[in-house]
């Protein structure tokens, strides 16, 4: 059974595991551990029984919620999950009285920017040079609630 459920550093293994399976500049495990430990920080996992298919996270501070981490799993992606786990968490924030939500994304990644665009996010500037492993730039992109 699909289930969104909060997780937090006793998922740590499993959501690095997803983080270096699903990226060419994954966080350590440090610096997971260290996220899902911040005073601000909210992350959530999209559940097929007990396995993790992804997750999204970020920090949640007056209202707003700055997304750091979004993914699903290779096995589990373009099926619409991440689509549907976003519309999800989206109507979570609207309903904690956010007023908005912020991510970024590389300008290469056609496929993440219309699923953020098809879950209500615009452009609203650009990073130069923001992604240390390769220099990319990255779209700031916001959600208005």
């Amino acid at each position: 059974m699909i289930k969104i459920n909060k997780v937090g550093v006793e998922h740590l293994d499993k959501l690095s595991e997803i983080d270096h399976n699903n990226f060419d500049d994954p966080w350590s495990k440090e610096m997971l551990k260290n996220e899902l430990e911040h005073k601000n920080a909210e992350y959530y996992a999209i559940f097929n029984d007990d396995e993790i298919l992804g997750f999204c996270g970020g920090w949640y501070v007056l209202d707003e919620y700055q997304i750091n981490k979004i993914v699903i799993d290779k096995p589990h992606q373009n099926k619409k999950i991440g689509q549907l786990f976003l519309v999800y968490i989206m109507e979570l924030y609207r309903t904690k009285n956010a007023k908005r939500a912020i991510i970024e994304v590389r300008e290469s990644n056609k496929i993440a920017y219309k699923v953020y665009v098809k879950a209500g996010f615009d452009v609203s500037g650009r990073r130069e040079n923001y992604y240390q492993n390769n220099g990319e730039t990255a779209y700031v992109m916001v959600r208005e609630f």
